[in-house]
């Protein structure tokens, strides 16, 4: 998609699509970590794993997608980003089951409240501008200290 767009909105498009998808894969990383691993002792140390990751891959994408867009074009990012996805989506879809207990399974009538709920949306909104401003800040600090 985005390495075949031809328009500014297609590119912003696709974008948007992979954003969508990388942070869905983030969530539910993080709550299948919960539902493994809450009440037993190495889930401390699995969660502090999963944290430095999320704040150290970041950084490491910015210099991965210079060297592949210096050596290969800029379209190979997006090329190695979606065969980077497809082969994690398919281990996920032969390795990943069901982590939750099925009695603990509630309907999607249960997360309304959730967005309606004002506590929610000033934590979502401030987790994003936090995590917004770190990325913009790492995709452009390279041009500002150079």
């Amino acid at each position: 998609g985005a390495a075949w767009s031809s328009t500014a909105p297609a590119f912003v498009a696709f974008r948007l699509l992979q954003a969508v998808g990388a942070s869905a894969m983030l969530v539910a990383t993080f709550a299948t970590v919960r539902d493994v691993y809450a009440n037993r002792p190495e889930g401390v140390v699995i969660y502090g794993l999963f944290s430095s990751m999320l704040a150290f891959v970041p950084a490491l994408g910015p210099i991965a997608g210079t060297l592949i867009g210096e050596f290969l074009g800029w379209q190979a990012i997006f090329i190695t980003l979606a065969i980077l996805a497809m082969l994690a989506l398919l281990n996920a879809g032969f390795r990943w089951h069901e982590t939750r207990p099925l009695d603990q399974v509630k309907t999607r009538r249960s997360v309304l409240p959730i967005f309606a709920s004002p506590a929610f949306w000033v934590y979502t909104v401030g987790f994003s501008a936090g995590m917004g401003t770190y990325f913009v800040f790492f995709s452009t600090a390279p041009r500002v200290l150079i």
